[in-house]
Formats: structure tokens, sequence, C-alpha cells
């Protein structure tokens, strides 16, 4: 109310995505930044990430940021920029789709508004922000990183008990919707290669995730959703030459004789451990 400059949107709740889009379409300046309502960020962050930007002629700046439980945190901070280091645009990739969570969600980076034309956020549930940003990281070469805690990321309880209460149902969509990430992988040198890391993280999750599916209304269904992974994205993965021979096979053994595979996991646990004596 006492700044002309905001502008508050109401609209009826369709999920972040489309909060967020929303945003998106009606932002008219020169910098984008996405903030959660339950998180915070210091009061200079935004003037701190400008400057990175504009002195090192990005048009992505990443920050670092600090895990907290509580709403009442020291915003104020020394009116500096601290140690900035250029990150080649492959290797934030990789960290993300390695489930690095840094790279992984929108909300520690400020954007330049034109490297987002075009672009908006999918109804992937649960990668939506993964499936963002893989389509500005294709529009750049590198990102510079802050390595300046800016942002806080506020574990409530409340957000926890969500999460907690629909764990089977929340795994089931990740899975299924990891792989729509690959609609959006574009032609060029990094083609082949954003794809094979996508695959080999996606089928890690498969195994990964299938516990919490294990005694639940969603068991079967996602292993049905797994075959029908396979069938679709199967030769892809067994074909390409970017994902390691030993991870196929571990693969394989895991989800058609898991007890094979376990034992497989307890002898390379002895080697590493062996190798390491």
């Amino acid at each position: 109310a006492s700044d002309k400059r905001a502008r508050v949107i109401h609209q009826v709740n369709q999920g972040d995505f489309a909060a967020r889009d929303k945003g998106l379409h009606e932002a008219h300046g020169e910098y984008v930044y996405f903030i959660d309502g339950d998180d915070q960020i210091r009061e200079n962050a935004i003037e701190i990430m400008v400057r990175v930007m504009e002195d090192y002629k990005s048009n992505l700046v990443i920050c670092d940021f600090k895990y907290t439980n509580s709403m009442e945190n020291d915003l104020s901070g020394p009116d500096k920029v601290g140690e900035v280091e250029w990150i080649p645009i492959e290797k934030i990739v990789f960290d993300m789709l390695s489930n690095s969570f840094g790279s992984c969600v929108v909300w520690n980076k400020l954007y330049k508004h034109s490297i987002l034309e075009g672009i908006s956020f999918s109804r992937y549930h649960n990668v939506n922000d993964q499936d963002f940003n893989l389509q500005v990281y294709q529009r750049i070469e590198k990102a510079a990183f802050v390595h300046n805690p800016l942002h806080y990321y506020v574990q409530s309880a409340n957000s926890i008990t969500r999460s907690q209460k629909n764990q089977a149902r929340r795994n089931y969509n990740i899975i299924q919707n990891r792989f729509k990430m690959l609609d959006h992988v574009q032609p060029g040198k990094w083609y082949n290669t954003y794809r094979a890391w996508i695959l080999d993280y996606g089928y890690r999750q498969i195994l990964s995730r299938m516990k919490v599916t294990t005694g639940t209304e969603y068991e079967i269904p996602y292993k049905q959703l797994s075959r029908s992974i396979f069938r679709t994205t199967g030769k892809e993965y067994r074909s390409s030459k970017l994902i390691l021979p030993l991870k196929k096979i571990r693969f394989y053994l895991w989800w058609y004789f898991p007890h094979l595979g376990a034992a497989y996991l307890r002898i390379a646990t002895c080697i590493r451990k062996k190798d390491n004596d």
C-alpha cells in the first residue's frame, strides 16, 4: 500500500507453478527473483545479486542459502558481495541432475528477464523447478555464484508434516514427471549428455523411491509406471555410452533380482572398505 511499484495479484489457488507463471507474465522489470511465502532473504540480497549481475555481465546469479527452522532470523548483514565464482553451466546441470538442491530450485537465483522469454513453469508436480531451470540453463554458458548465504530456506514443522503425509503419492508423481524433462532437452552439443544424465538419475530414483510406495495403494501403480518408462526409454538407457555399464548392471540386478542386487552392494561396500584400509 505504501509503495506503488508493488502489485498484489489475487487468483484461485492452482499450485505454485500457476502463481509463478502469473508473476512471470506480469513482471516488467529487468530482473526476476522468486521467493516462497515461508522463506526469507537478507535485506540487501537483491541489491548484492543485481550488483554481481551488472559487474560480471551475467544473465544468471546464484546465491548460497541457509537452512533454518525459524522465521526469526537476523536478516541484516554486511553490505558486501563476498566471493564470486564463475561456474560452467554443464556443471550446474550435472549437479541438478545429481540431486544438488541448490541447483534444482528457482528461489536462490536472480534471472535476467530477457533469458526467460517463452519459458513457463510446467505442471510437472515436484520437478517443475528443475524443468524450468533446465530450459534456462540451456540458454546460457555459465553463471555467477555468490558464496554468501542471502536466502533462508525455512523448514517449518507444517511443511514437513505435509510432505510425510503423502509420501507415496509424492514419490509416484516424481517418477511420473521426472522423465518428461527429456522433452525439454534442446538440440546442441550437450543434447546427448543431458539426456543421459536425466535417464541415469531417473533410473536410480526409480529404485530409491520404490521402498516408499511398497505396502501402499501406490505399490502396483508405481511398478506399472516403471515398466512403462522402461518401454519408452529403456533402449536409449541401455545403449547410451555416457552411462557406465556397471550402473546399468546394478540397476537391472536390483529391479529383477533384488537379493542379487543387495549382495552386489554388500560386495562393493566390502571392496571399497578394503581399498580405503
